[in-house]
């Protein structure tokens, strides 16, 4: 009975301190979904409205001509990991080429003061008619640029200037902390974790009670409970 105890509160600390530590690993900087209005988000050479939902884009001369962020409205900081998020669909009236696609474009500015623009990697192909979704995680890295002037949501070719509907953006900094592990291939060498109770082998007043296992369940309690305690502590301040 007394390890069953003692295992529910191990539980239960473990769950509270791993979500502490998720809602803590991420800071949502823009959460724009146009139902009233464009919010932190701007149209740049180009008709911006939000309508029913979406911010509806037109009136475009060329790719970049679209809808933004500034980096000083988002609140990015070089250094730092961001993860970004849209959606949304093209009208089937619009002409759309079988190549054309919709992404993220950054606008900075490189260390040597002149101004450079940086595709995420991620990309959705443009259909007319259809629906595209972005998502990527992004490191401003500060070898490439000490400013952000803004995010777009744009096409990547002057041929592309149909008109398109955002229908949400979101910017999320990542904390490095919160990241998975990355598991290398000299993990696939590593020692097998050694079971049973080690302490016990080196000093016998260690071992635990065979019949309840108590000792070592108190144990992953306490450091729960302590990480979770910490953790509260240091987001307070």
């Amino acid at each position: 009975m007394l390890r069953k105890k003692f295992l529910a509160l191990a539980i239960s600390a473990i769950a509270v301190s791993a979500s502490i530590i998720a809602s803590s690993a991420a800071t949502v900087l823009v959460d724009e979904n146009f139902d009233s209005g464009l919010g932190k988000m701007q149209g740049v050479q180009a008709l911006v409205l939000a309508q029913d939902g979406y911010a509806y884009v037109s009136g475009r001369g060329a790719d970049w001509h679209c809808v933004q962020v500034t980096g000083e409205n988002a609140g990015v900081e070089v250094g730092k990991t961001y993860e970004l998020k849209t959606a949304g669909k093209i009208d089937a009236s619009q002409k759309v080429r079988d190549e054309a696609i919709v992404g993220f474009c950054i606008e900075h500015i490189k260390p040597d003061g002149s101004t450079g623009w940086k595709w995420l990697e991620v990309k959705a192909k443009a259909v007319a008619g259809g629906t595209f979704e972005v998502a990527d995680t992004f490191f401003f890295d500060p070898d490439e640029m000490t400013t952000v002037n803004c995010i777009r949501i744009q096409t990547d070719n002057n041929e592309d200037i149909f008109e398109y509907y955002v229908d949400y953006f979101t910017l999320t900094e990542v904390d490095a902390a919160g990241a998975a592990p990355v598991v290398t291939d000299d993990s696939k060498d590593a020692p097998a974790p050694t079971t049973g109770n080690t302490a016990a082998a080196t000093d016998p007043s260690k071992a635990a009670n065979p019949e309840t296992g108590v000792e070592g369940v108190a144990a992953v309690a306490g450091l729960a409970i302590v990480a979770a305690g910490a953790i509260l502590f240091a987001r307070k301040k």
